[in-house]
């Protein structure tokens, strides 16, 4: 194993014994997942305010683009055997649907775990720069419900909605008149809270 590779497996372990020190993560029935290069304060943060849940912090992993889902996916399987509480939804963003897929693998390989529910707002479906296509093949398995909200009107690479399983929902005639560009990868996200708020999401 080289040092990089070393030091990015360490990280992942301190970052799950992190979280579980917060003893959030636990007893969450909702999860909340920021995507790469970017913090919980963006959006997750203030959907635990409203309503309740867990907001992880990945910042640290998540800070180099390309190497943040497999980081995640990493540490989504390192995670799995803190969750204690069932159903669990996942709301990911970006490449935090690849935390939500590791969450996902690894509670399917514990004996008796209901498998989640998760919702993927504008995933990232590259798993590194050499596995391009990999979210039509992976993203999505192990889930007992899977929602994935997307857009093409941001220049963000792989986020086109191509899942391997699962209802896929293109917002571009929603966000078209309101915003287009690299603010239109985080507005999936506003969308789909403004329009679920009243349900509880």
């Amino acid at each position: 194993m080289d040092l990089r590779r070393a030091a990015t497996l360490v990280a992942v372990l301190f970052l799950a014994a992190s979280v579980a020190a917060q003893a959030g993560l636990a007893g969450a029935s909702s999860l909340y997942v920021h995507g790469g290069g970017d913090t919980p304060s963006r959006w997750a943060d203030a959907m635990v305010a409203e309503f309740g849940g867990f907001a992880l912090d990945w910042t640290e992993l998540a800070k180099d683009r390309m190497a943040a889902p497999a980081r995640g996916y990493r540490l989504g399987r390192q995670l799995a055997s803190q969750v204690t509480t069932t159903p669990l939804t996942i709301y990911a963003h970006s490449a935090g649907a690849w935390v939500a897929q590791g969450l996902a693998d690894g509670l399917a390989s514990m004996p008796g775990m209901p498998l989640p529910t998760v919702v993927f707002l504008d995933p990232f479906t590259a798993y590194s720069l050499f596995d391009w296509g990999a979210g039509a093949k992976r993203l999505g398995r192990n889930f007992a419900q899977v929602t994935t909200y997307y857009t093409t009107l941001d220049p963000v690479p792989f986020t086109r909605g191509k899942v391997a399983v699962g209802e896929r929902i293109n917002l571009d005639a929603d966000l078209a008149p309101l915003v287009k560009g690299t603010p239109a990868h985080w507005a999936v996200v506003e969308w789909y809270f403004a329009q679920n708020a009243s349900a509880g999401h």
